[in-house]
């Protein structure tokens, strides 16, 4: 029973960190794109 629990756990653990995870690569993704729009969007309104 006690194994039984410790297993659940740790896979729930392993589960909220993998999302953890994959939020902070989505907002690292995002602020990347964000900040190369602006980038261009700026380039672009110095070159008119």
């Amino acid at each position: 029973m006690m194994t039984n629990y410790c297993d659940n756990n740790y896979m729930m653990m392993m589960l909220f960190r993998i999302r953890m995870l994959r939020i902070l690569m989505m907002m690292i993704i995002l602020k990347v794109t964000m900040m190369t729009v602006t980038t261009a969007m700026m380039k672009a309104a110095q070159t008119t």
